[in-house]
């Protein structure tokens, strides 16, 4: 639950706790709006970020003209008339592509996230920036990559992490422009948010603040020992967990309902896990709202309900070092209903949320196991060559919380169900035609942590149980794997 990937590390190295709340509204010298916040207008907008765009697109096209040695086994494509026809016309030329993990699953997605947040940090709305990423990406299939075929994947992953992985955060970013937040926010807000830190640091105009939202930060270490059956290992580890809710309304006193723009309920959670000195688990999960109705009837002594049903979206990373083989998955939560449940006693705290959603993405194809029963070349589908596949499918999680003063206790509960996408690979009507098709697998994964809180700092020592199933089909064979975990961590707020 409290999930990073390695992307997160550095991220985890500065968010050394720090007792750093931000100050109350009347302290701010910032411009505040009430309610939705209010965007940037100025006249070079459109400029400044087109220059941007071309600054963070100028890396990988110099590294990817410079390297035609490693890029040439994809080169199938002319700048000719055929060659347009086929991606333009019959699409013959729009296929998935047989990208190694790495580059499909962990860098377009962060490429399209800090794409679409050049936008954001010049003043467009969630909307236009969703395009203007879309924009980029088509630029960088069909223009740079024009000796390759374009794709699907690509486009599709560089365009859809803009909102579910870059908005949220570039609203964490946001929290770095208000006065007397304390240096550990501060890191977070430019590690989370670089295009608009840097935009802060040189003095450039800047989204006017809404009224500051209500925020629940931790970082927590331990240790963990891992049982998957046949082997057991140690492992320590750094989580983190970031929720920001930008509704002013959410948990003070009131009664009454109104409906949420984009972005109003926000989560980023990372985890890195180490064992033998090696990374051997990474996760990070985002999840962000497109809209809904939140309700609350709460006296001034902070008792009473509130709630929430809307749509949500959201995504999920993790990557798992299993003996002999590794288990992975980058899962994008295209759409579906949320619904969170509060209940406040004074200090107390009590919440249950349930989700459902749409989903796209990639899925490692656990029925094969560690060795794969495919001839490594021709390269002619991404599961032949690299062990997962894309999918599509559904999933579903539910989380129910209790906080007090003295103690506290969680448990998680998540299932993904995916399958496999046939008849678009990259050689599917040719050496592709008898690759393996309709595989699919199944995860389900639960987490129970109970805790005290000693006093000191309103830190919190906990004792965690974790379980992961897996099942992997592909015709009539099956497989299945288990994991237990538990484990003791000490979590700080800042």
């Amino acid at each position: 639950m409290r999930v990073a990937s390695p992307s997160t590390v550095l991220l985890l190295a500065l968010a050394t706790p720090a007792a750093a709340d931000l100050p109350d509204v009347a302290d701010l010298d910032m411009d505040l709006v009430s309610g939705e916040e209010q965007a940037i207008n100025y006249k070079y907008k459109w400029p400044v970020m087109a220059l941007e765009q071309l600054a963070w697109l100028a890396p990988p096209t110099i590294y990817y003209f410079s390297t035609t040695n490693l890029q040439r086994e994809d080169f199938e494509l002319k700048w000719d008339r055929e060659s347009w026809k086929k991606k333009l016309v019959t699409f013959d030329g729009v296929v998935f592509d047989t990208g190694n993990w790495t580059s499909n699953a962990f860098r377009h997605p962060v490429f399209g996230a800090i794409s679409y947040q050049i936008g954001r940090s010049n003043g467009f709305s969630p909307f236009a920036a969703t395009l203007i990423d879309f924009t980029v990406a088509v630029v960088w299939e069909y223009v740079v990559e024009y000796r390759e075929l374009v794709s699907i994947n690509d486009l599709m992953v560089n365009t859809i992490s803009g909102f579910m992985i870059g908005e949220p955060l570039f609203q964490l970013g946001k929290l770095g422009d208000h006065k007397g937040v304390g240096w550990a926010r501060k890191s977070i807000a430019a590690v989370s948010s670089p295009v608009h830190t840097a935009h802060r640091i040189a003095g450039y105009p800047s989204w006017k603040l809404d009224t500051r939202p209500w925020t629940d930060f931790e970082l927590s270490v331990g240790g963990n020992l891992a049982d998957h059956g046949s082997t057991r290992s140690g492992e320590v580890g750094v989580d983190i967990d970031l929720e920001l809710i930008r509704d002013a309304r959410y948990g003070v006193p009131g009664t009454g309902s109104q409906w949420t723009g984009l972005a109003a309920f926000n989560r980023v959670m990372g985890q890195a896990r180490f064992g033998q000195g090696e990374l051997s688990r990474s996760q990070f999960r985002t999840a962000t709202t497109y809209f809904g109705k939140y309700s609350r009837s709460i006296d001034d002594a902070i008792n009473g309900s509130d709630s929430f049903f809307g749509l949500a979206t959201g995504f999920d990373y993790e990557t798992r070092e299993m003996p002999m083989e590794v288990d992975r998955y980058a899962i994008f939560h295209l759409f579906g209903p949320k619904v969170a449940l509060g209940l406040w006693r004074g200090k107390n705290h009590y919440t249950w949320e349930t989700g459902a959603s749409l989903d796209a993405g990639m899925m490692q194809a656990h029925v094969f196991g560690p060795v794969l029963p495919f001839p490594e070349f021709p390269q002619t589908s991404v599961l032949q060559t690299r062990g997962y596949y894309f999918g599509g499918g559904l999933s579903a999680s539910t989380r129910l919380r209790l906080e007090s003063p003295v103690w506290t206790a969680e448990l998680e509960g998540r299932a993904y169900q995916m399958w496999s996408i046939d008849g678009r690979d990259r050689m599917e009507t040719g050496a592709g035609a008898d690759d393996p098709r309709n595989v699919s697998d199944t995860r389900f994964s639960a987490l129970a942590a109970v805790g005290v809180r000693p006093g000191i700092a309103n830190a919190k020592l906990e004792l965690t149980l974790e379980g992961t199933a897996r099942r992997g089909a592909w015709e009539d064979d099956t497989r299945t794997t288990k994991e237990i975990t538990t484990g003791a961590r000490m979590g700080l707020p800042f």
